[in-house]
């Protein structure tokens, strides 16, 4: 369904699509070994990743619209949540789900409805579940990738119809270790 809409998928990505281990409902580099993985050493600034990914993160969804399932919700720190300056959107299967500073929505319908009276940008913002019913709304896709594989057991979806138009390092995180890249449909 071609909605004429700036949809826009951003994740963070291990080089092997891992985006998660559903356990622990957290990204694998956001553990609490976060610090002390060897992934990390390679860094001059062992710390420069998460800040620059976090801060782009911020930066590229100010003021729009982020769509998300309520596991993601869930992931968010209560002190973070809702994401401020932005609409969230929480999609479950869930009948209800209550709280302050989101829009509920228990089908993707009642979500491709509110996105048609939507004049600003949307992104997806995950899980798993989330990126996969949207992937054929999305026209484009904005990736942090980590340059190494990582155990776990939610991956983003497959990429093959798109096409990476620019990759350019993450901050002054090194380029080798992790990188932006930006994807339209081919």
């Amino acid at each position: 369904m071609s909605l004429d809409k700036n949809i826009i998928g951003i994740a963070a990505v291990a080089q092997n699509g891992v985006i998660g281990i559903k356990e622990e409902n957290e990204m694998p580099w956001r553990c609490g070994e976060y610090v002390s993985h060897p992934f990390w050493n390679n860094f001059k600034d062992k710390q420069s990743f998460r800040p620059n990914d976090m801060k782009h993160f911020e930066d590229t969804t100010m003021g729009n619209v982020v769509i998300m399932g309520r596991k993601t919700w869930d992931s968010i720190p209560e002190k973070y949540r809702p994401l401020k300056e932005r609409e969230n959107i929480i999609l479950s299967r869930r009948e209800q789900f209550s709280g302050e500073g989101f829009s509920f929505y228990s089908s993707k319908e009642g979500v491709l409805d509110f996105i048609k009276k939507q004049d600003k940008k949307i992104f997806v913002m995950g899980g798993e579940n989330i990126y996969r019913m949207f992937m054929p709304e999305m026209n484009g896709l904005i990736i942090t990738r980590l340059h190494k594989d990582f155990e776990g057991d939610v991956y983003f979806p497959n990429m093959d119809l798109w096409t990476l138009t620019n990759r350019k390092p993450l901050g002054n995180a090194d380029s080798e270790l992790a990188s932006l890249e930006y994807y339209v449909k081919k």
